[in-house]
């Protein structure tokens, strides 16, 4: 069986952080998870770290709250497009 690369704690303290992000932009579960293609459930459990977020979830996540300087931060470089969400 593979070990989590973070323990528990992180991923508690990374689900408090990302539903800081989700508030802070004024959205609710539901709106992020629709703005994502997610469906509700997936944002609760990240959030209650009950489920780790891949990179691409939290780069979605990012985006959608318009958090834009911490995707720019972790890929500078790499050449996507950032969408642009309403």
């Amino acid at each position: 069986m593979n070990q989590p690369l973070l323990g528990q704690q992180a991923v508690q303290a990374l689900g408090v952080r990302l539903r800081d992000l989700r508030r802070d932009a004024g959205l609710t579960g539901r709106r992020l998870a629709a703005l994502c293609g997610w469906v509700p459930s997936k944002v609760s459990k990240i959030e209650l770290g009950k489920q780790v977020p891949t990179e691409d979830d939290i780069r979605d996540w990012c985006v959608a709250c318009q958090h834009l300087s911490l995707v720019r931060a972790r890929h500078p470089d790499d050449g996507r497009r950032l969408p642009r969400h309403p």
